[in-house]
């Protein structure tokens, strides 16, 4: 299989794009859901010796849910930046050393690439701050 032609059709909040692929003889249309790159963080407070989790409402399932903290790489930002952000934004957390898990695609049917961080140790917030989902 080979893509010919990508268009974009959606570019919202989200992006969408339409590909033309080749297989064999036929083209199919597909489309792709292309939100751009990610981090994600399990948090670990090593002074309590528990996990740390944010709870945000979500378009998704249209609730509020328990979940890691997580967000979008900005612009030019590196994959450690940005976690370090989000992990700030979400849980409050300075952080003192990350160690990266895994880059990977957790639903390859959309570009949706994800960069998973665990944190070793942190600075537990003074008061703990939430950003709006």
């Amino acid at each position: 299989m080979e893509i010919i032609e990508r268009t974009r059709v959606f570019n919202g909040h989200y992006k969408v794009n339409q590909l033309i692929v080749q297989d064999g003889d036929a083209q199919l249309k597909r489309e792709q859901f292309a939100p751009g790159k990610a981090v994600a963080a399990l948090v670990f407070d090593t002074d309590r010796q528990v996990y740390v989790l944010t709870r945000q409402f979500r378009i998704g399932p249209e609730a509020e849910i328990l979940e890691i903290a997580a967000g979008m790489i900005d612009g030019d930002e590196t994959p450690d930046t940005a976690v370090r952000r989000e992990i700030h934004e979400e849980l409050g957390y300075e952080i003192d050393k990350l160690e990266k898990i895994v880059d990977m695609w957790p639903s390859p049917g959309t570009r949706l690439r994800v960069n998973y961080r665990v944190l070793r140790r942190g600075q537990p917030p003074q008061r703990r701050r939430r950003r709006p989902g």
